[in-house]
Formats: C-alpha cells, sequence, structure tokens
C-alpha cells in the first residue's frame, strides 16, 4: 500500500482571513482517492471541488476517470459528542459542468457515535476496505496532529 500523501487547498479566500488554507492527507489507489483533513479549516465538505482538482492536477489523472471518497474524522470537522475514533466516510457523486462539481455524498461507512445513531453498523468493513480503515488509522484513531504523517 502506499503511504499517505498530503496537499494544501485554497480555503476561505473570499473571506476576511485569506491566510486560512485546508491541508489533505490523500491515497489513490487505482481508480480510487481518499482524502481527509489534516487540520481544523476550511471543510473538505464545502472545498470538495478544489481538493479533488488539486489532487488531480498533483497526480495527473483525470476525475471523471475517478472515485472519490472524503474520509470525515473529528479533526476535521470538531464537535464535541464525537470522540478521536469516530468517523464517516463518503463517496462524492460527482457531475462535470466543465468542472468536478459534486452533487451529492453517499454514507458508505461511519462510527457509531459520528452522529450519535445507535443504529449504524459495527463492521464497517463490510462497507470499506480494511485498508481504508488502517491508512487512515492515525486521523480516525489519534486526531494526528499537522505535519506528523
Amino acid at each position: 500500500m502506499d503511504a499517505l500523501k498530503e496537499l494544501a487547498y485554497p480555503g476561505n479566500f473570499a473571506t476576511r482571513h485569506p491566510e486560512l488554507h485546508g491541508k489533505v492527507a490523500y491515497l489513490l489507489h487505482e481508480e480510487e482517492v481518499y482524502f481527509t483533513a489534516m487540520k481544523h479549516g476550511p471543510s473538505t465538505i464545502n472545498w470538495a471541488e478544489q481538493i479533488i482538482q488539486a489532487i488531480c492536477e498533483v497526480e495527473g489523472i483525470d476525475w471523471r476517470t475517478h472515485s472519490f471518497y472524503d474520509v470525515q474524522t473529528v479533526w476535521g470537522f470538531p464537535a464535541s459528542h464525537r470522540r478521536l475514533e469516530d468517523f464517516c466516510i463518503d463517496r462524492l457523486v460527482v457531475e462535470d459542468k466543465g468542472y468536478p462539481f459534486v452533487q451529492a455524498w453517499h454514507n458508505v461507512a461511519q462510527s457509531k457515535g459520528w452522529n450519535g445513531m445507535s443504529h449504524v453498523q459495527d463492521d464497517v468493513q463490510d462497507a470499506v476496505p480494511a485498508w481504508v480503515i488502517e491508512a487512515f488509522q492515525g486521523f480516525i484513531l489519534k486526531g494526528q496532529i499537522e505535519g506528523s504523517l
């Protein structure tokens, strides 16, 4: 399995705080790209298109031929009721508008505590490959800090 890579993406450039930017850790595996926020900042949900474009540019891939997954963790989406081990993985539905436009997020796996819901499955291995959980475990299990890949 390849190591996670880091990538900065523009964020909040239209606000009074242009210095704010996001940073993701990502992994390209065949035609799938998984990414997660490395720090609190511009939401990967609100900036998914920019993240997709930045990854594709760096990797030299066409976004139309790949599937993208947002691995959401407490590190990127802090909330008082979530624990460090809580996470959610969404497959992005990307529409072609001459650029990648994220139309929807389809949940493929999440921990019980992500939304405080008790009916969510215990065994995420059925919904997402084990290597994904393993690759991102530093963010899912430890709330890994920026720059510590």
